[in-house]
């Protein structure tokens, strides 16, 4: 198993180093040399950038809440999902989707 293949299937939960060192068979140490040196970033950073771009997609659906998005992506309180997609993005979640374009192709303002 790949070390990236744990936070593909599993960013929506909560993860650690650690959980994700133990799923693929090796020491944390191990695991966050490897995942560095394949991937430029953290362990943590890419499980954030999965739940970001899962959420950028949740977003077009305007039905969603803000709330229930941050849920199903794997984050239990909306603060840390504006938190991260900020750093991301550069914009908050709801500023995102506010310029989405809506179902007529024209900006969701």
């Amino acid at each position: 198993m790949s070390p990236q293949q744990p936070l593909h299937t599993g960013y929506r939960r909560a993860l650690s180093l650690r959980n994700v060192a133990v799923e693929v068979g090796l020491s944390q140490r191990q695991m966050s040399r490897r995942f560095v040196a394949s991937t430029l970033m953290t362990v943590m950073e890419c499980m954030h950038l999965f739940r970001i771009e899962h959420a950028k997609q949740l977003l077009a659906n305007r039905q969603l809440s803000i709330k229930q998005i941050a849920a199903e992506v794997g984050y239990s309180r909306t603060s840390r999902l504006d938190f991260h997609f900020k750093c991301a993005c550069g914009v908050r979640p709801t500023d995102y989707r506010q310029a989405l374009p809506d179902n007529n192709g024209e900006g969701g303002t």
